[in-house]
């Protein structure tokens, strides 16, 4: 990912959480301007989804804009997938944020998501990341505290790598900590 657009898109995301009047759209059109360019780059597709994602589900914004964004991030989605459907980071990332405000894709349910999370492990089976994502779409509490511990306490390099994409890193270190504190059966 080239350094200037890495920092940029660290740039947006650092306005995340404060809840204020901020000209989202204007971030969106810039943000669509780069995935032109970059269209072939997994990693710039998806900091570009998650930020949309976030943006719609979390932050505020004139209703009157939602529409348009909901169009971009469809767009992305949708372009993505066709490039992305066989790269098992593409499907880990994108597979673990289907699950929230799904509508916003254009899907109607889950099963998406599960199928990317499926998808990741078995292309990349021996990758216990793609292992704990797949654990936890199939709801098993016990195997997800013991990958999630393991990636957590024994997998810096894991860690490291996922700090690399943004805010959906840190989204994912943030799930794998709640699966840890929460899903301990002991």
């Amino acid at each position: 990912m080239n350094i200037f657009l890495e920092n940029e898109f660290t740039e947006i995301e650092k306005e995340f959480g404060f809840h204020k009047e901020i000209d989202w759209l204007s971030k969106i059109v810039y943000i669509d301007k780069k995935l032109e360019q970059y269209k072939k780059n997994v990693k710039v597709n998806i900091r570009a989804i998650y930020i949309l994602h976030n943006i719609l589900v979390e932050e505020e914004y004139p209703f009157e804009e939602q529409n348009k964004m909901s169009y971009f991030l469809q767009k992305w989605f949708l372009e993505s997938n066709n490039r992305f459907q066989n790269d098992a980071v593409y499907l880990f990332f994108i597979g673990k944020i289907l699950y929230i405000s799904e509508w916003f894709f254009g899907l109607k349910d889950n099963t998406l998501a599960f199928e990317f999370q499926e998808r990741a492990f078995e292309i990349e089976p021996k990758n216990i990341l793609y292992e704990w994502g797949y654990a936890l779409a199939k709801n098993e509490r016990e195997r997800v505290y013991i990958l999630s511990k393991a990636i957590l306490f024994k997998n810096k390099k894991i860690l490291d790598w996922l700090k690399q994409y943004g805010f959906a890193g840190n989204y994912m270190i943030e799930s794998l900590m709640y699966c840890y504190k929460n899903y301990n059966p002991y």
